[in-house]
């Protein structure tokens, strides 16, 4: 990988040794379970198998959610991240820190990883391990190998979300419109043009059935969008509201838990909200300080220390610092069993 090619800096990173609370954040000192699994035990015969992260073998639907009130938020020690984070086969958290890529591990130490990278929206691996990154410096979407080759697969978009799909293709949003793109040919071919009833493309993700994929918008009515999709991932029909009110209209994340849940940071309101999979909106969380906000959402591995039934979050005003949210439940990808999720019903 690019750490033995470049070389990797490594540094300590030393951990607060006081706990401090602030609103519904609550941080904590996590030094004595640095590099083990996060994911607690909750005993019986529910206790995940192996090196998860997880303590769950099933999620059901029906049960409640984490309430606002208890929501945990956790510093990641080491951590680097500005709009987006991702997770590499050898138990790095990975984002961009001062035009660089930036990489830790769960007990804290970190370095660089890719210098010279410039200023980076969001970002995905490819399953053959490349990474693909949209770059805030350039406007183009850039493929990078494990070797160090880079490869310029789009010019001029200036995306923002970026995420790799089921299907292996490329998924991007640019404010403007929604793109497919075929990371080995750069052919891209456009799923959504331009304005939403009142919003523009921001950032995308799927539907744990992949009947559907969201869009969150920058607009001023906090508008979420969705695109039926057929079993192919096409376009099965003009793109449909499905919720109002998430936020004033400026989304920097999106991502979706197994029972097919939103979680959305807005930057107009300094707030992550929670949408349901029938559209009803809800604050967890709220900061008039800005640099507490944060932006993309990414769920933890469940290896090597990262939970998976964790989300992980840059905050780019707070110097690309991330943190933690325990949701005790896991990304709509995890393959576990799933009960009484809404689409089989």
């Amino acid at each position: 990988m690019y750490g033995s090619v470049i070389g990797l800096l490594l540094t300590g990173c030393t951990p607060a040794d006081e706990t401090s609370e602030d609103a519904n954040f609550i941080y904590r000192d996590d030094t004595d379970t640095a590099g083990t699994d996060s994911g607690g035990d909750t005993g019986g015969e529910d206790t995940a198998e192996g090196d998860t992260g997880s303590s769950l073998k099933q999620v059901d639907c029906d049960e409640p959610l984490l309430a606002p009130s208890d929501l945990e938020v956790l510093p990641v020690y080491g951590a680097r991240g500005y709009h987006g984070l991702v997770f590499d086969s050898e138990g790095h958290i990975i984002g961009n820190h001062n035009n660089a890529l930036y990489q830790a591990d769960s007990s804290g130490q970190s370095g660089v990883f890719i210098p010279n990278m410039g200023t980076l929206d969001q970002m995905d691996y490819l399953p053959n391990g490349d990474l693909v990154v949209a770059s805030r410096t350039t406007g183009e979407i850039r493929r990078f190998t494990s070797e160090g080759g880079m490869t310029i697969l789009a010019s001029g978009l200036w995306s923002y979300g970026l995420m790799l799909g089921p299907d292996e293709m490329l998924y991007t949003a640019n404010n403007q419109r929604v793109y497919r793109i075929d990371p080995d040919t750069g052919e891209s071919e456009i799923l959504v043009d331009n304005v939403l009833s009142g919003g523009v493309p921001r950032v995308i993700n799927f539907s744990p059935d992949l009947s559907r994929l969201y869009i969150g918008t920058l607009s001023n009515a906090g508008r979420v969008f969705y695109l039926p999709l057929d079993e192919d991932l096409n376009p099965a029909g003009e793109p449909e509201l499905f919720a109002v009110g998430v936020g004033g209209g400026y989304h920097d994340g999106l991502g979706v838990d197994v029972c097919g849940n939103l979680y959305i940071p807005d930057y107009t309101s300094r707030s992550l909200y929670r949408v349901s999979h029938e559209g009803e909106v809800e604050l967890l969380w709220a900061s008039a300080i800005l640099t507490q906000y944060p932006h993309g959402v990414s769920w933890g591995t469940g290896r090597d220390g990262w939970d998976d039934l964790s989300i992980y979050l840059p905050q780019p005003y707070n110097d690309n610092t991330v943190v933690q949210i325990d949701l005790q439940i896991p990304y709509r990808t995890w393959e576990g069993t799933v009960l009484n999720a809404p689409w089989m019903k």
